[in-house]
């Protein structure tokens, strides 16, 4: 065989195609607001531009789908800031790499606005040694001061001042 049909070969049988090869399954799992070939096409490249992840999704191709089971599920892109697709290390699997599925901020700022419950969200980085005050009721972002600058404006009264 040459390299070339043997590079053929291992791509068909690859994790890649492995997702193929279940697209029905994750066409009935995703909200039918998704476009199914999107979310494949995104799930499988995300694969292939990572060898890291190739490797890890090769040495357990059950656990990896279980995964993108768990994004599609959802309704979240995989191998995006939605649903991120990382190589762990597993003990089970004698420390060698497999796919491990973690929901991003901007995947649970999606479903929140999925939900229906808000119409807005803000998201901030509240560091060590920052005052920051959370208001409920109001429609922009949480004042912070930081107590190693200048200080801003301090808190409205109507809001929970907390320390982190």
């Amino acid at each position: 065989m040459s390299e070339i049909s043997n590079a053929i070969a291992t791509r068909d049988n690859g994790p890649a195609a492995q997702i193929e090869a279940y697209r029905d399954e994750y066409a009935a799992l995703v909200p039918s607001h998704i476009n199914v070939d999107q979310w494949v096409r995104l799930a499988a490249g995300a694969i292939r531009g990572n060898k890291d992840l190739m490797e890890a999704a090769q040495n357990d191709v059950g656990v990896f789908l279980r995964e993108l089971k768990t994004a599609a599920r959802l309704g979240l892109e995989p191998g995006t800031e939605q649903f991120y697709l990382i190589a762990r290390k597993s003990k089970a699997h004698g420390y060698a790499p497999i796919i491990k599925g973690i929901v991003g901020y901007q995947g649970i700022v999606e479903l929140i606005y999925r939900a229906g419950a808000v119409s807005s969200v803000i998201v901030e980085a509240v560091r060590a040694n920052d005052n920051s005050a959370t208001c409920p009721a109001a429609t922009t972002a949480p004042s912070t001061r930081s107590t190693g600058s200048a200080a801003t404006a301090a808190p409205s009264s109507a809001c929970t001042p907390t320390r982190s």
